[in-house]
């Protein structure tokens, strides 16, 4: 997916010199493409001790071919959530 991204071929390139990771990306690359869910139909629960409970909807995307590494994002799954991720985005800027 990132191939044309700049900073790619330089990460791969510095990677692939070492040979146990030359190895399992070879392995990794002839293996079929495992097929997941695109976002969890159950929400995840996370307690804050000063608040309440924020509720998330996760996401998942491939980050490159090896099935191993992928890209996870939380996704506010309530007006609360919401309300406490804008907070927190406002104290950011």
């Amino acid at each position: 997916m990132f191939h044309v991204e700049p900073w790619y071929e330089v990460v791969m390139e510095r990677l692939h010199r070492l040979p146990r990771f030359r190895h399992y990306w070879s392995l990794v690359a002839c293996e079929p493409t495992l097929a997941s869910a695109a976002r969890a139909l159950i929400p995840i629960r996370l307690a804050q001790p000063d608040t309440t409970a924020l509720t998330f909807r996760l996401s998942s995307e491939h980050f490159i071919r090896d099935a191993r590494f992928r890209l996870v994002y939380y996704f506010p799954a309530d007006p609360a959530t919401m309300q406490q991720c804008s907070a927190w985005a406002a104290q950011a800027i």
